[in-house]
């Protein structure tokens, strides 16, 4: 097990880069971690010291995907070469984006945009390539104003979170009409959804709220639930799904962690007197899992320990 310390932030953002090498948590101003322990953490500023809001890895780790910060946001998207220091802008992406997330090769960028419907709101997932900053195709809009994407594993599916609801979409078609689209309610009227994780081939979605956590099969039509558990004592705060394997991770507001399989077993708890469960994410091997709390401890421990 490996302990880390960071600044306190309003919420964290946590993931490995692809090799597993390296933790990056944080947004705004990310920071890595190495955990081989050989290295200082490193404070990533991008040119222009933009805030690097959204922040992803992309090309195998070695360049870093963001918009900028809201407050200044430029309707760009920017790829930022970490061994050169040459920074790509994707220009006029769009005012409105809520989220990017990157294809587990690192080629490929998603973004979620959302535009006015009426009384109401629609999200696009619009796809271009890091390299070349060509465009790689459009997914069917769909009602609501879904954020923070995440891309499974095996690359074919993509899930946003929105207040009340979860969407996936299917990458492998693009040209698919609105009712490809899965969504997931989130449960009994006004009950918020608080994250959502997707399962490594992208069959199975994860999503927490204050009465716990709900496993869906998303492989069909429409969304069946799979089981849903209250076993956490405070409200569930962070969810992710393991990459290689069926087991998926759960985090609350007392510091508790949980290991889960996919049939709503308990497969292991820890407890390493954390506050709130602030993110969770898996190496990409699947081996390890990282936490982080609301006072910047990161945990980062080997599931077969």
């Amino acid at each position: 097990m490996q302990t880390f310390q960071t600044e306190t932030c309003l919420r964290h953002d946590l993931r490995f880069s692809p090799d597993g090498r390296r933790l990056m948590i944080g947004s705004g101003w990310p920071v890595l971690f190495d955990t081989h322990g050989t290295e200082p953490p490193v404070t990533l500023k991008p040119l222009g010291g933009r805030f690097a809001v959204h922040a992803r890895f992309a090309l195998g780790g070695s360049a870093l995907v963001y918009a900028a910060d809201g407050h200044v946001h430029d309707g760009h998207v920017h790829v930022w070469d970490f061994a050169t220091g040459h920074e790509r802008v994707r220009k006029h992406a769009g005012p409105n984006i809520r989220g990017l997330a990157v294809d587990p090769g690192g080629a490929v960028v998603y973004e979620t945009h959302i535009t006015p419907d009426a009384f109401s709101w629609r999200t696009e997932v619009r796809a271009f390539d890091v390299a070349t900053g060509e465009p790689r195709g459009r997914f069917p809009a769909h009602e609501g104003a879904f954020a923070g994407p995440i891309v499974s594993a095996d690359g074919r599916r993509l899930a946003g979170c929105g207040s009340w609801s979860a969407c996936v979409w299917d990458l492998t078609a693009p040209d698919a009409p609105e009712s490809a689209v899965v969504e997931v309610r989130a449960g009994k009227l006004g009950t918020h959804l608080d994250g959502i994780a997707l399962s490594a081939d992208g069959t199975w979605l994860a999503t927490i709220n204050h009465r716990g956590l709900t496993l869906w099969d998303v492989s069909g039509a429409s969304a069946s639930e799979v089981f849903r558990s209250g076993k956490h004592r405070r409200r569930v705060s962070a969810v992710a799904c393991g990459p290689t394997r069926p087991v998926l991770a759960t985090g609350d507001t007392a510091g508790q962690v949980f290991l889960w399989d996919h049939t709503g077993r308990v497969l292991n708890r820890y407890d390493w007197g954390l506050s709130e469960v602030y993110a969770l994410c898996f190496a990409p091997d699947g081996l390890r899992c990282a936490v982080a709390d609301g006072k910047g401890k990161i945990v980062v421990w080997d599931l077969d320990a």
